[in-house]
């Protein structure tokens, strides 16, 4: 069993072995050139915006994880909570930065961050495509706050465009865009829009990456599942002299794409371990610690070939983990709509393609919003079933007609 980060995003229970070379244990060994070597070698401390937010994205994983094979894009789910917060006020804005890791930040901050997290990322690697697009839909009968369209755009590069959500043509323009932005790997991200939706918000993270060095052999092997089963899979193996780090209980390589902008890590629980107590001790110090200790070492790995697609509300974890507020009806997005809303929909589909060449994946990331509704306040209690007084009364001019009690 194995947890593979991949783009900020996390998989769980799907790499099979791997270990450190030994002189005497050499299939074909591939070496990078000197350039690739010197870029990986160069495993830059996280700062403290990044490491916040991938603490966040491995809470979320800790927090979904149910002894299944899973696959989140943390990258896009951040990224569409940050533009719908970008609508918040109060302390919907002030809980939702919190839970992102952010507090403190302004709407300008978040921004500009995004903006020029995107621009980098997708400019990190020319071997490697990794695309990121933005929209919002918004139903005929709700208005956007000019300020907020002009810093979604600047920023997202997502323009608000109104639709008619009773359109069967709206549903299928949303999930055409999907197709578009993730190249026909996500084809749809929903099966319907709920009466009550009054806008959808829209992240689709595309990733396509070539190995430094590819898996040079594979073969029909035995994956060893958690649930004890040991099902066929088609197994790869390479030797790489690749950044490596290892503790008591886990080992970790780092393989990457490209020029070395971009890696899969593969986090290998120690055979015996319970694989579901670890992932839940696995969190983003965990993580941290692992990527500034790893070394170039000589690593042969053995890995599953796989594809894998997933999808999952997100709305219970978000709640849970601090983002409550939002999705009630005391939410204050106020600085997105006039009309007042609350996140009603949280929901994220991936996809990913794990081979000897290379890896593909892509992520959308929905947020749909709902209109509030009167909180219903508990009714006073008025029992008159003990003496009282009563009267009768004109109301304009106040007068008491009549007054008495009754205490039998």
């Amino acid at each position: 069993m194995l947890i593979i980060v991949l783009l900020l995003a996390v998989a769980g229970g799907l790499v099979y072995s791997f270990g450190k070379m030994k002189k005497t244990d050499l299939p074909q060994e591939e070496w990078m050139d000197e350039e690739q070597e010197m870029k990986e070698m160069q495993e830059p401390e996280e700062p403290g915006v990044e490491k916040e937010i991938n603490a966040f994205g491995f809470k979320v994983f800790r927090a979904v994880e149910d002894g299944k094979d899973v696959f989140l894009s943390p990258m896009s789910l951040t990224m569409a909570l940050s533009l719908v917060t970008g609508g918040a006020e109060g302390r919907t804005a002030e809980a939702m930065m919190k839970t992102l890791g952010l507090a403190g930040w302004t709407r300008e901050d978040l921004g500009e961050y995004f903006r020029k997290t995107a621009e980098a990322l997708q400019a990190a690697d020319p071997k490697t495509t990794l695309e990121i697009a933005n929209s919002i839909w918004v139903h005929s009968d709700t208005e956007v706050k000019p300020e907020f369209a002009r810093w979604a755009e600047a920023n997202y590069g997502a323009a608000a465009a109104a639709a008619d959500f009773d359109a069967p043509e709206t549903l299928e323009g949303i999930n055409a865009w999907c197709a578009e932005k993730t190249h026909d790997k996500i084809g749809s991200i929903l099966d319907q829009l709920s009466a009550e939706m009054k806008m959808l918000l829209l992240n689709a993270l595309y990733f396509n990456g070539t190995w430094a060095t590819p898996f040079s052999y594979s073969y029909t092997g035995r994956f060893h599942a958690l649930d004890g089963s040991t099902p066929e899979a088609r197994l790869m193996e390479e030797t790489f002299r690749v950044p490596y780090y290892e503790e008591e209980t886990f080992q970790a390589v780092s393989l990457p794409y490209g020029n070395g902008s971009y890696s899969a890590v593969l986090i290998l629980p120690r055979e015996g371990l319970d694989f579901r107590k670890f992932v839940k001790g696995f969190d983003g110090e965990a993580w941290n610690r692992t990527v500034r200790g790893f070394e170039r070492e000589r690593v042969h790995v053995t890995a599953p070939k796989f594809r894998m697609e997933y999808e999952i509300n997100l709305n219970k974890t978000l709640k849970g983990l601090g983002m409550e507020l939002a999705f009630s009806n005391a939410a204050d997005f106020s600085g997105l709509s006039p009309k007042s809303l609350k996140i009603g929909l949280v929901k994220q589909k991936t996809f990913v393609d794990f081979n000897e060449q290379g890896t593909e994946a892509a992520a959308v990331t929905a947020i749909g919003m709902l209109e509030t509704t009167a909180i219903p306040i508990d009714p006073k209690e008025f029992r008159a079933d003990r003496p009282f007084l009563f009267a009768i009364r004109e109301r304009a001019t106040g007068l008491v007609l009549f007054l008495g009690q009754k205490v039998q």
